[in-house]
């Protein structure tokens, strides 16, 4: 997934020719810092990420729920 990346960022930063593999260099320095495990894993957490989140919203709506109607 991230060969992919960087083999397309040189064609959609054409404009900067010149300075390519500066552009480069900072894309994959920036890509190491802030996605150490990958981009295919950092999706997938996101992934688990939002389906945890949801099943707690629903878990919170349920709790709300049943503490009105036992009132």
């Amino acid at each position: 997934m991230g060969a992919l990346i960087m083999a397309l960022l040189p064609e959609i930063a054409r404009p900067l020719a010149e300075n390519r593999q500066a552009v480069n260099g900072i894309i994959l320095i920036l890509v190491i810092t802030f996605l150490p495990n990958g981009v295919g894993d950092e999706i997938v957490f996101w992934f688990r990420r939002r389906k945890q989140a949801r099943h707690q919203a629903a878990a919170k709506k349920k709790e709300a729920r049943d503490a009105v109607t036992s009132s």
